[in-house]
């Protein structure tokens, strides 16, 4: 299966959740307002099922609360928690680099990460290609628990990505990624480190542009 069609068969609700999660990001849908399960069902046309599922997921990453009547309203994203979803990136990350330092890096974890950075550079799955790639590097660690809990805010970082790969050519990205791939095969642990400082950062500064219009 691609890219694409991982995507495309994604649950309903899971779709809609990338819908609103993005939404809140750039600050189309503001911090207070109610999502209204019968009107957000109406206007994804759609039954409430998938639209529940969407809003528990919001509920659960801190996009919304659920008040004592019922109502779901959302609780936008501010510049601490930008840094602090960010900081919590990096450490895994580069926790998971440090790790490789100490053992063999992984040959086949290598291997993963340059196949995911092979073929056509593509608009259309590249979020999903940066996710994995990052998921991958996490992956370097062997250490089973690290990969959860960077798969817990995942879904954030794709939305991310797909709002942050915009402020620079996706090919720079792409070759980041190569350079990172490369460092790290070749032992040079302290300059990955620095270059996926880098290269996450621009997201920081990028998002908290986006939060303060």
């Amino acid at each position: 299966m691609n890219y694409v069609e991982r995507v495309q068969r994604q649950s309903l609700g899971l779709q809609i959740a990338s819908v609103l999660r993005k939404s809140i990001l750039v600050g189309q849908i503001s911090s207070g307002e109610h999502l209204a399960e019968p009107l957000l069902a109406e206007t994804f046309g759609t039954s409430r099922a998938p639209v529940r599922e969407a809003l528990s997921l919001m509920i659960r990453e801190g996009f919304a609360i659920r008040e004592r009547n019922g109502r779901v309203i959302v609780t936008a994203m501010t510049f601490r928690d930008i840094e602090d979803l960010y900081e919590t990136r990096l450490l895994i990350e580069k926790h998971a680099i440090r790790r490789a330092v100490e053992k063999a890096v992984p040959k086949s974890v290598i291997a993963e990460m340059k196949n995911v950075l092979e073929g056509p550079i593509a608009a259309s799955d590249f979020a999903e290609r940066d996710v994995d790639f990052h998921e991958l590097i996490v992956q370097l660690a062997e250490n089973k628990f690290l990969v959860q809990s960077w798969r817990n805010t995942k879904d954030i970082f794709r939305t991310i990505i797909e709002i942050t790969d915009n402020s620079k050519p996706l090919t720079l990205v792409h070759d980041e990624h190569k350079s990172i791939v490369s460092l790290i095969e070749h032992g040079d642990f302290d300059a990955a480190l620095d270059l996926l400082t880098t290269h996450v950062g621009t997201g920081i500064q990028v998002m908290k542009t986006i939060i303060s219009r």
